[in-house]
C-alpha cells in the first residue's frame, strides 16, 4: 500500500509538474465544501477575504450551491482562480481559509456534515443526482465549459443512447446504499460485541469513511458511498461471528 501510495503521488507530480500528491487543488475542493460556513476574517489573503464578503453574489451561504461554488464558472473557485492564477498559491490560500473556519467554527462545519447526511434521505434529489453523474441533465453551464476544455461537441437530446447495463444496476441498487449508509452506525454497536482487535479497526475505518462522504464532500451522492460496500459486507461477516461465538459459549456453558 505504501508503494502504490507513494508511486500515485510521484506520477501524479510529474504528470501535472508539480509537487507529489494526490489532488493539487485539495484546498479549492475544501474551500467549497466548507462554502456556506466561510467568513471574511477566514482567510490570510485579503484578496480571498473580499470575495467571501461579496458572496452573496454567488450564493455562497446557500449549502445546495457547492458544487457550483467548486465546478461552475462565476462561482467562488472560478473567481478565486482568475484573482490567483497561481495554482499552488490559489490551492494553499484556500486550504488555510477552510481550515481556520474549521477552527473558528467547527459547529458550523459539523452543521454542514450533518445537512449532507440529511440530504442522502431526500430520495428524489439522490436519483437526479446520479442520473447528473451518469451524464444526463447537466447544467449548461458545465456542458459547456466541457465540451470548451476537452473540444467536444455535446450530443443532441435525440443521439443520447439508452442507459447500459452497468448504469441500469447503478441507478436501481440505490436502494441498498442505504444499508452501507447506515453501517457505521451499526459498527458502532458492534465494538461492545467483538473483543478482537478487528471490531475497533472496522469501527475506526467505516468512520473516517463516513466522514469523507459527508463533511468532505459538496454534495450527497451513492457514488460517495462506493467505498464502503466492502467495509459493509465485513461489517456484516464481523457480526454474524459474534452471533455465532456467542451461542456456541451457551451451548458449551450448558453442556457443563
Amino acid at each position: 500500500m505504501l508503494v502504490l501510495q507513494q508511486g500515485y503521488r510521484q506520477i501524479n507530480g510529474r504528470l501535472a509538474g508539480r509537487e507529489p500528491a494526490y489532488l493539487h487543488a485539495s484546498g479549492l475542493s475544501l474551500l467549497a465544501t466548507w462554502a456556506p460556513a466561510l467568513k471574511r476574517t477566514d482567510s490570510p489573503d485579503p484578496r480571498l477575504s473580499e470575495l467571501i464578503a461579496e458572496g452573496g453574489q454567488f450564493h455562497l451561504n446557500d449549502i445546495r450551491a457547492r458544487a457550483r461554488q467548486l465546478y461552475s464558472p462565476g462561482y467562488l473557485v472560478a473567481r478565486w482562480k482568475q484573482i490567483e492564477p497561481n495554482a499552488a498559491v490559489s490551492s494553499r490560500v484556500a486550504k488555510q481559509t477552510a481550515l481556520n473556519a474549521l477552527l473558528r467554527r467547527p459547529l458550523g462545519v459539523a452543521t454542514l456534515g450533518a445537512k449532507t447526511f440529511l440530504g442522502y434521505w431526500d430520495f428524489s434529489q439522490i436519483h437526479r443526482q446520479a442520473t447528473t453523474e451518469l451524464g444526463r441533465d447537466l447544467p449548461k453551464e458545465i456542458t459547456s465549459a466541457l465540451a470548451a476544455h476537452f473540444r467536444l461537441s455535446p450530443a443532441r437530446y435525440g443521439d443520447v443512447k439508452k442507459y447500459t447495463l452497468l448504469q441500469r444496476y447503478f441507478l436501481r441498487s440505490q436502494p441498498s446504499y442505504y444499508l452501507v449508509l447506515l453501517a457505521p452506525f451499526l459498527c458502532s454497536g458492534l465494538i461492545f460485541f467483538v473483543s478482537e482487535g478487528y471490531g475497533f479497526l472496522l469501527f475506526l475505518h467505516s468512520w473516517i469513511l463516513f466522514g469523507t462522504a459527508t463533511f468532505l464532500s459538496v454534495t450527497a451522492s451513492v457514488r460517495y458511498l462506493q467505498p464502503m460496500s466492502l467495509l459493509t459486507i465485513l461489517i456484516f461477516a464481523a457480526l454474524v461471528k459474534a452471533v455465532i461465538d456467542r451461542r456456541s459459549q451457551s451451548t458449551s456453558a450448558a453442556a457443563r
